[in-house]
């Protein structure tokens, strides 16, 4: 099985963010250029708060009489039509906080909060959202678009059918849509990293990484990213 990359419905982003920025920074560096001041940006950058922002998850979906979510691991490979997603009751809807990335979610799998099986995201009727994307939500629209009404939502728009579903039609993600693809680009904004260390300052790098590099359109929703260094 390839790799398959799976994005928030709601702000567009993946968890996988934080490590492809270290990757692509690794991958550079294998030219044998010296890049100490950009490595010590990435790090500051991708701190422990932020990467648990970004990875930290949420599982909305359906299950059966059982207690058993519809779409799992173990589950058919079709899917479920959007009419019999959309006649399931908001009583078998469960909304499970604090996922995470796991080990494998590069195969579409997102690991539980307690030791069990992998949850499917991939396709099927589970979407995953950033935890730190609900209460925004929740509050952008005066409590009413719940995460059951989400769920809804993504069903109507098709989820259910088929794969690589994760964002909705219609609606503007804005500067993020440049970097959503299979292998999804952590600085879309800069080619060169390693190139970034003749500035010489490491305040400067981490601006430049954050916004002419665009990962602040990865960046943890919960958190204000800083836009001047002065």
């Amino acid at each position: 099985m390839g790799k398959v990359s799976v994005f928030c419905c709601l702000s567009g982003c993946t968890p996988e963010s934080a490590q492809a920025l270290i990757n692509d920074f690794a991958f550079a560096d294998t030219e044998g250029r010296s890049g100490a001041l950009v490595i010590d940006a990435v790090r500051t950058i991708i701190s422990d708060d932020e990467r648990e922002g970004q990875q930290d998850v949420t599982i909305i979906g359906a299950v059966d009489e059982n207690g058993k979510l519809v779409s799992d691991v173990d589950g058919p490979l079709d899917g479920l039509t959007k009419q019999a997603a959309l006649q399931i009751p908001d009583a078998l809807l469960r909304v499970i906080s604090h996922c995470w990335m796991g080990d494998d979610w590069y195969y579409g799998l997102v690991a539980p909060p307690d030791p069990m099986a992998p949850y499917l995201v991939a396709y099927g009727a589970n979407i995953v959202v950033q935890s730190a994307s609900l209460p925004i939500l929740s509050r952008a629209t005066g409590g009413r678009m719940t995460p059951q009404r989400l769920w809804r939502l993504a069903m109507w728009h098709g989820f259910s059918e088929g794969r690589d579903r994760d964002v909705f039609d219609g609606i503007d993600y804005g500067e993020v849509v440049v970097g959503i693809d299979k292998y999804m680009r952590p600085t879309p904004g800069i080619d060169d990293l390693l190139g970034l260390e003749t500035i010489g300052d490491l305040e400067r790098i981490k601006m430049e990484i954050i916004h002419k590099g665009k990962f602040w359109i990865w960046m943890r929703p919960d958190r204000r990213v800083v836009f001047n260094i002065s």
